[in-house]
């Protein structure tokens, strides 16, 4: 019984440690151009209004993306480096950070919670992701990984709560459902449904009627 007391608490303590005194952080260097924004020369001034007015949001909206993910104990931060001039829109290149391990060092699994977490929008014959209000032209969207030693602790953020409706699955029929990880969200239905939730089956015999002589099956 003692034993296995003592090998309890050993488990608990190296699981402590592990994250206290983690040796390295796994960081996403993420590039995408913001089709909606036009870019101005204040933005290359950090402290600036127009900075902060892209990238506080930005990050915001990826800390609600991770927190509510299956990385949300992994999860470190998010930082806006650079807003750049792309043919007069906006290049943002900004990082998240998370704790190395087999997990975070799989780019795809970032890029695919970003990717499951962001809006759809097709405009000017173009798709793009709808990242809080920011149109990201999916094209430009590139996301690599850097292995970063550390020396000492690594300090983890508090979780905060998120009231995120969309965990809940309210859309139906494949639909995306977009959130502000809070009470608000939306459903992007596919073709031929809609509704709140999708659940509405368009009758496309009514939409595009067929002359009489045609019938529909």
């Amino acid at each position: 019984m003692i034993i296995a007391v003592l090998a309890a608490i050993a488990v608990i303590l190296g699981i402590t440690l592990y994250f206290l005194y983690h040796r390295a952080i796994i960081r996403a260097h993420i590039n995408f151009t913001i089709y909606n924004r036009n870019f101005t020369d204040a933005m290359d001034n950090h402290t600036s209004a127009d900075f902060k007015n892209i990238a506080e949001p930005l990050c915001d909206e990826m800390d609600r993306y991770f927190f509510t993910s299956e990385f949300k104990y992994f999860y470190l931060q998010c930082k806006v480096h650079d807003l750049t001039d792309n043919a007069g829109k906006v290049g943002v290149y900004f990082s998240v950070d998370f704790l190395d391990n087999i997990y975070t060092q799989n780019v795809k699994v970032i890029q695919d919670i970003i990717l499951k977490k962001s809006g759809r929008l097709v405009k000017d014959n173009a798709l793009f992701l709808v990242i809080r209000e920011f149109l990201v032209y999916i094209k430009s969207f590139s996301i690599r990984l850097e292995k970063i030693p550390t020396d000492g602790p690594i300090h983890l953020p508090r979780i905060p709560y998120y009231d995120d409706k969309c965990s809940e699955e309210p859309c139906q029929n494949n639909a995306t459902c977009v959130s502000n990880g809070y009470t608000v969200y939306q459903c992007e239905c596919t073709k031929g449904w809609k509704g709140k939730h999708c659940e509405v089956d368009v009758n496309e015999c009514t939409k595009y009627p067929l002359p009489q002589q045609w019938k529909m099956h």
